[in-house]
């Protein structure tokens, strides 16, 4: 049986992240995920945010995963406030990733949240959920592909990787048998 989950990410990626997320779409669809996300394998009439909100009940879980999308060079933090702070260098992820992961927070969905090194805020920050956020290294100073191939490849045999993808996994299979009881128990009612 395939569980549907939602992977929050951008759709507009370098190279280097494409190759991170077929990997990670391959150990998915591997362990029988069906991935879903809107504009991408599923279309909606509805505004944005409704139809983010309609496919995500409709999921058993969340990955949602951070790629630099941002560069924000200079930067004023917290303007007209004793805690003002200029000049930090940081990446930020599209903002969809705070959207969706916020959603699917508010429905209990089992998330695992990957983030790539550099990216922070929002859903990104750690204790923001209760969740650990894992953070990958994309930024490799090799112009070889080969060796960039190699580096995620290696990443998704690690076990860095594997014991937290296997523990939601077995969040999302939990949580789909819970939906599925109460809708069963709901329907003899």
């Amino acid at each position: 049986m395939a569980h549907d989950v939602f992977i929050s990410r951008p759709t507009a990626i370098n190279k280097v992240q494409t190759n991170f997320c077929d990997n990670l779409e391959a150990a998915l669809r591997i362990r029988g995920l069906r991935l879903r996300s809107l504009g991408t394998t599923d279309y909606s009439n509805k505004a944005p945010l409704l139809g983010v909100r309609q496919l995500l009940n409709n999921c058993e879980g969340i990955i949602i995963l951070g790629l630099k999308q941002i560069f924000v060079k200079d930067c004023i933090e917290k303007e007209g406030t004793a805690k003002k702070y200029e000049g930090r260098q940081f990446f930020l992820p599209t903002a969809w990733n705070h959207l969706e992961g916020g959603i699917a927070f508010g429905l209990n969905l089992p998330l695992l949240i990957l983030c790539e090194e550099g990216v922070e805020g929002g859903i990104f920050d750690q204790g923001v959920t209760d969740k650990f956020i894992h953070h990958i290294s994309l930024s490799l100073d090799s112009k070889d592909d080969s060796h960039i191939l190699s580096y995620i490849q290696s990443y998704f045999a690690s076990e860095e990787f594997l014991q937290p993808l296997n523990e939601w996994h077995e969040e999302v299979i939990l949580h789909g048998w819970r939906k599925r009881k109460k809708e069963e128990d709901s329907s003899y009612l």
